[in-house]
């Protein structure tokens, strides 16, 4: 397969509506915290994104809703395919994404996302 026709299927993938987006859509405009965490404190667990024995999953972050503070058990990777986006990291710094740029969080780091 070429990298053209991959990056087509790629953001074919990652453009479709998640059912957690249409619900968002369609019944409540808020994260359900419970499909990230079972923690008491927001911290998205790779156990609840990742399928069991899996290192690493592409998928698209949750659009359409305020993603609300949070850190993660495990390093996570943004990369902006199209459009923009705003994330406020540790509390104090905004940076908007557009298309191309790449972002990298640790586990320590905390992070909050404007909806895109």
């Amino acid at each position: 397969m070429n990298v053209i026709a991959m990056n087509g299927e790629l953001l074919s993938h990652l453009r479709k509506i998640t059912e957690e987006e249409r619900e968002i859509l369609h019944k409540r405009g808020d994260i359900q915290k419970e499909r990230y965490t079972s923690e008491r404190e927001f911290i998205v667990d790779n156990k609840k994104l990742l399928e069991r024995g899996q290192l690493i999953e592409i998928r698209p972050h949750t659009r359409f809703a305020h993603f609300p503070k949070h850190r993660h058990n495990y390093i996570e990777m943004i990369y902006m395919c199209c459009g923009s986006t705003t994330h406020i990291i540790n509390n104090r710094h905004k940076i908007i994404l557009s298309e191309g740029d790449l972002l990298f969080l640790n586990q320590n780091a905390t992070q909050e996302i404007l909806p895109a």
